[in-house]
């Protein structure tokens, strides 16, 4: 199944706390980069908290692919 924009995602061990446990992310497609990376949205931007923020902003620095998200 082809990935687009707006779809909803689970990104697998998406970051590491500073415990070093591992967290998945459920996320939103926000853009398709030209080098096929992935930018993404976490929340509603009127209801994002400052943690999501911070997440958003990690995840969005790394390069992320396709293969490496599962549509929900």
């Amino acid at each position: 199944m082809k990935i687009k924009i707006g779809d909803d995602v689970l990104i697998e061990q998406a970051w590491e706390d500073e415990r070093g446990y591992y967290h998945d992310e459920e996320a939103t497609i926000s853009k398709i980069m030209s080098d096929n990376t992935l930018r993404f949205r976490i929340g509603h931007w009127k209801t994002r908290t400052q943690k999501q923020q911070s997440i958003q902003a990690y995840l969005n620095k790394q390069e992320w692919y396709a293969k490496d998200v599962t549509i929900l």
